[in-house]
């Protein structure tokens, strides 16, 4: 079993929402998991307004031959009040290289609802790179 030191550059891409204020931001973090030899990439959210994240996911839409996705789409768990939720997508790494891994952060955002209405809602994306050294 291989241990080492990861590193890790994050860039979070202009999202394809309007030009208003996002609906949501994201960020990309990647970790060894110890004992397993994969790599877990997870998506944070946080909704940036009075709204709620209603459901959310992550698709890996680039990733080098040597960082192999074991599934490409991750549902998100989202908190119980809306605010925050995270999807979680392991990376089984081979040897040698590493690269820039993509993910496509997607969420459907509700504003603030009166009494029994569900507000409305709007879908929102968000492109996440990061860029993995393996050891």
């Amino acid at each position: 079993m291989r241990r080492g030191l990861w590193s890790l550059l994050l860039v979070a891409a202009p999202g394809l929402a309007g030009a208003d204020e996002p609906a949501f931001v994201a960020e990309l973090s990647c970790q060894p998991q110890p004992g397993s030899g994969r790599l877990i990439c997870s998506v944070d959210y946080r909704s940036t307004s009075a709204g709620r994240i209603a459901w959310a996911d992550a698709l890996v839409i680039a990733a080098p031959p040597s960082l192999r996705p074991l599934r490409a789409r991750a549902a998100a768990t989202v908190e119980r009040e809306g605010a925050a939720a995270r999807a979680s997508i392991a990376l089984v790494p081979s040897a040698g290289g590493g690269g820039k891994i993509t993910l496509r952060a997607r969420a459907v955002v509700c504003s603030a609802s009166g009494r029994g209405d569900a507000g409305a809602c709007r879908p929102s994306e968000r492109e996440l790179s990061a860029e993995l050294s393996l050891p």
